[in-house]
C-alpha cells in the first residue's frame, strides 16, 4: 500500500504505526504543529507532560534537520534536497519505512554530482535502536543515551550543512494514486517503464533512457511472485531540479506490502537533456 509521506520526501511529518508509508527522500515544504494538550493533560504534573523534540529547533532561515521524536512525531528536513552553491553536491534526508512497528528510519545522504555516487551516508535514526530502547523501558522510551547519540548525528549533520551555502531544489514528485502518470520537470514528462528503465520525452520525442540499475548502481529486484505478500517494488518517487545547472536528482522510491516495511529511496543524479 502506498501512502504518501518524502521524499524524496517529506518535511515535518507526524506518523502513526500499522500502515505502509512510502520511503521517499525529503523535499517538500511543510511543517507539523504540536498536538494541543487538552484540559486533562494541562492539569497533569509537570513530571508527566509530554517530552520536547528530540534536537533543538532550526533557526531561521536554516538549511538542515530537527528530529521531534524517534517513534511516531516526525521530523523536519528544511530546504531540503539542496544542492551546493557550486553545484558539487547535493544534500538529502531519505525516510525508510520500518513496516508494523513505525518507527522513524532516516539517513543524511550527500552525492556528487559529477558521478552521481554517495560521498556521505550517515544514520540520524535508527528504528531498531529504537525499538530496543523500548523493549528495556517498557512502555516509553528512557534510555538518554540513546537520544544523546540522535542529536549527536544531527548536530553533525547540520554541521556539515552549515560549513558551506545550499540553494533548495525545485521539487516535482509522483501522484501517489497513479505511478503511470508521468513527472513533469524541466519541462520534459518523466516515466518508469516496466522494465524499470527511466524514459524522458519533450514534445512527444524521447530525449533520455537510462535503467535503475545502471543510474543506481543496484541490483533491480526480482519479479514478485502472486503469492508475494511482501514484494520489493520501484517506483519513479519524484525529481529535483536545479535550474541553474541543469542538475536532476532522481529519487527512486521503495514499496512493498503492508506492514512489510521498505528501504529509503534510491538516487541518482542526471542532467537535464537540453
Amino acid at each position: 500500500m502506498r501512502v504518501p509521506s518524502v521524499v524524496w520526501l517529506l518535511v515535518a511529518a507526524a506518523v502513526a504505526g500499522g500502515c505502509k508509508r512510502r520511503a521517499a527522500v525529503a523535499g517538500r515544504d511543510g511543517g507539523v504543529a504540536a498536538a494541543a494538550a487538552g484540559d486533562a493533560a494541562s492539569l497533569a504534573p509537570a513530571a508527566d507532560a509530554a517530552p520536547g523534540p528530540t534536537t533543538p529547533p532550526l533557526g531561521a532561515a536554516t538549511v538542515g534537520v530537527q528530529v521531534l521524536g524517534l517513534e511516531y512525531e516526525g521530523y523536519e528536513a528544511r530546504g531540503l534536497p539542496a544542492i551546493r552553491a557550486d553545484g558539487a553536491q547535493i544534500a538529502v534526508v531519505s525516510v525508510g519505512d520500518d513496516g508494523g512497528r513505525g518507527f522513524l528510519d532516516l539517513r543524511f545522504q550527500v552525492l556528487d554530482t559529477a558521478s552521481g555516487k554517495l560521498v556521505e551516508d550517515r544514520v540520524l535514526v535508527d528504528p531498531d535502536e529504537t525499538n530496543q530502547a523500548l523493549s528495556a523501558a517498557g512502555d516509553a522510551i528512557v534510555d538518554e543515551a540513546l537520544q544523546d547519540v540522535v542529536r549527536q548525528r544531527v548536530a553533525g549533520a547540520n554541521a556539515f550543512l552549515a560549513a558551506a551555502s545550499w540553494r533548495p531544489l525545485t521539487a516535482s514528485l509522483a501522484d501517489p494514486g497513479d505511478h503511470d502518470a508521468p513527472v513533469v520537470a524541466g519541462g520534459v514528462a518523466w516515466s518508469l517503464d516496466d522494465r524499470l528503465r527511466l524514459i524522458g520525452r519533450r514534445g512527444g520525442k524521447q530525449v533520455f533512457e537510462r535503467g535503475y540499475a545502471q543510474l543506481t548502481g543496484k541490483r533491480a529486484p526480482a519479479p514478485a511472485a502472486d503469492d508475494d505478500m511482501c514484494p520489493e517494488l520501484v517506483v519513479l518517487d519524484g525529481l529535483h531540479l536545479d535550474e541553474s545547472t541543469g542538475k536532476l536528482l532522481v529519487s527512486f522510491g521503495r514499496e512493498s506490502g503492508h506492514n512489510c516495511g521498505a528501504a529509503g529511496a534510491d538516487l541518482a543524479v542526471i542532467d537535464l537533456p537540453r
